[in-house]
């Protein structure tokens, strides 16, 4: 068993409030004298499926214990979850059934393993049914006759709810002396819960008195911030962490954790040493996002593995990038066509559309208005609204990680598109010479290097190309048209649409045609109009 003191040490890490530090001292010393380790109970109401981070807080501590030589005793409220906890909450929990506490209490076994030794000789799983089921009505009345009316009223969340004229059934007012019962029937020397279960623990206490039993010291563990870090993790708030959450999925959310809530998430939810998180944490030894890169790392090997861990964080930079602002290294170039563009302003619909972000403009107005389009960094937020729009603009989609934080998956760059001045023009390449016929009858000549610095340059023009040959009017003429990258000499025609929106709908015909820059307005060197 491990030193008294270093037990002390690692118990009572990042808890909230031990009744008290004394008592428990007092205990490991008997425990490792006599060589009989304590039994620590951890009660868990199988009320939902899956765990969050939030609740494995506990679950940590119940392995702390564990690690350091002691019984840990989970007791699985099978019966209690058919009344729901009234801790905290402002309104009666609905009660569940047994096939939905049975489901439940399969997959927090599974879960809990992810972080509890389930050796059977560390981990005793009992479930409360075994005692509370059996009882007579008669055993709980003695049961309530411990408890006064007014020490029951004297909770937090009844005292609220009295206040507030909302009902309190009776029921409810039985659930803390069910979970005192706990303590007696496994004869627990310490409970563990969160600072929401305070009153429940406690009252686990005076009911031992009354059976003739020690005690047992309770330890009560702060709730974990959600990442929205305001309330507390849950589901319902949708700022939570999931145990079950994929390797990448669970990164992404840890880094949009806010950087004041690092410090208690490496206390609460890693084995890193104080003295590390001190460094971590302080922002003039370690920058904040290679703190927080750890604190995922560490994160998603605990609960997955090690090689996931650095695969999540080989992706993240591959999405992200390590550059300014986490912007991606590669970034793809997006045209925007001319036609959307008025006054220099584009719909943040049409821009959503056109970046690839959405199929439609109705499922871009919705993405838009859950904050999930920004531009240069701020997010668009109005999505019948326009925006104002340049080449070398960053458009960036976001997924979702928490009620109000996003994880930035896909990054785009605007490339403004100048629109026809010469609708008309049409294009001829022959053998390494191009030619640019305008609709005035007017030809100039271009060398074949002529036109790769004309496709270099800015003012490019938006065009369309037939990949297969067939016949096509073009400003009221018809043109023969070759496959593009037939033999050397042979014709191979580039038609100008009359504007951007025509190129999109010749885009959609079955022939299929597609966009390129070429060809710059009469002005080119040596031409005449």
């Amino acid at each position: 068993m491990v030193d008294v003191q270093e037990q002390l040490r690692r118990v009572l890490r990042g808890s909230d409030t031990t009744y008290s530090a004394e008592e428990l001292a007092r205990k490991l010393t008997r425990a490792a004298e006599r060589k009989v380790p304590l039994r620590v109970k951890l009660g868990m109401d199988p009320t939902a499926p899956d765990l969050t981070l939030g609740h494995t807080v506990v679950l940590q501590k119940l392995r702390d214990f564990q690690d350091c030589g002691h019984k840990a005793v989970l007791i699985i409220g099978d019966y209690t979850a058919m009344i729901g906890d009234p801790s905290g909450k402002s309104k009666t929990r609905p009660m569940l059934t047994p096939e939905q506490v049975k489901i439940n209490a399969h997959t927090y076994l599974a879960q809990a393993g992810k972080v509890i030794d389930t050796n059977p000789d560390k981990l005793e799983i009992r479930y409360n049914s075994e005692w509370l089921g059996p009882l007579s009505f008669a055993d709980v009345v003695r049961m309530a006759a411990q408890v006064t009316v007014a020490r029951m009223l004297e909770r937090d969340s009844f005292a609220k709810r009295m206040q507030a004229g909302t009902e309190i059934f009776c029921h409810e007012l039985l659930y803390p002396m069910m979970q005192a019962r706990d303590s007696v029937e496994i004869r627990a020397d310490v409970e563990l819960g969160g600072t929401d279960q305070t009153y429940n623990n406690l009252m686990g206490r005076d009911f031992q008195r009354n059976a003739g039993q020690e005690p047992q010291v309770v330890m009560v563990m702060p709730l974990l911030v959600g990442t929205d870090g305001k309330e507390k993790m849950s589901k319902s708030l949708g700022n939570y962490i999931a145990v079950t959450d994929p390797p990448g999925e669970m990164f992404g959310k840890v880094m949009s954790v806010p950087d004041d809530l690092m410090a208690n998430y490496f206390t609460l939810l890693t084995a890193v040493e104080e003295s590390r998180i001190a460094e971590l944490c302080d922002a003039n030894k370690t920058h904040p996002r290679d703190a927080k890169v750890e604190l995922g790392r560490q994160i998603v090997t605990k609960f997955h593995n090690k090689s996931s861990a650095e695969k999540a964080v080989e992706e993240f930079f591959r999405v992200f990038g390590a550059g300014k602002a986490g912007l991606p290294d590669d970034i793809a170039d997006v045209h925007v066509p001319a036609d959307l563009v008025q006054d220099g302003t584009i719909a943040a619909a049409d821009l959503a559309v056109c970046c690839g972000f959405a199929k439609s403009k109705g499922e871009a107005r919705r993405l838009i208005a859950g904050n999930g389009v920004r531009l240069d960094g701020e997010p668009l937020s109005d999505p019948q609204g326009a925006v104002a729009i340049k080449s070398g603009q960053v458009v960036q989609r976001g997924k979702r990680a928490s009620s109000s934080a996003w994880w930035w998956t896909d990054t785009v760059r605007t490339i403004m598109t100048v629109p026809f001045q010469l609708p008309h023009a049409r294009c001829a390449r022959y053998a390494g010479q191009a030619v640019v016929q305008f609709a005035h009858g007017v030809s100039v000549g271009y060398t074949a290097d002529e036109v790769a610095t004309l496709l270099r340059e800015p003012e490019h023009r938006e065009i369309v190309v037939p990949r297969a040959s067939r016949g096509r009017g073009g400003g009221g003429s018809s043109w023969r048209a070759s496959r593009p990258g037939d033999r050397a000499g042979s014709e191979s025609m580039i038609f100008a649409s009359r504007d951007a929106a025509q190129a999109r709908r010749d885009l959609a015909t079955p022939s299929g045609w597609r966009l390129i820059p070429c060809c710059r307005s009469a002005s080119g060197p040596n031409s005449s109009t």
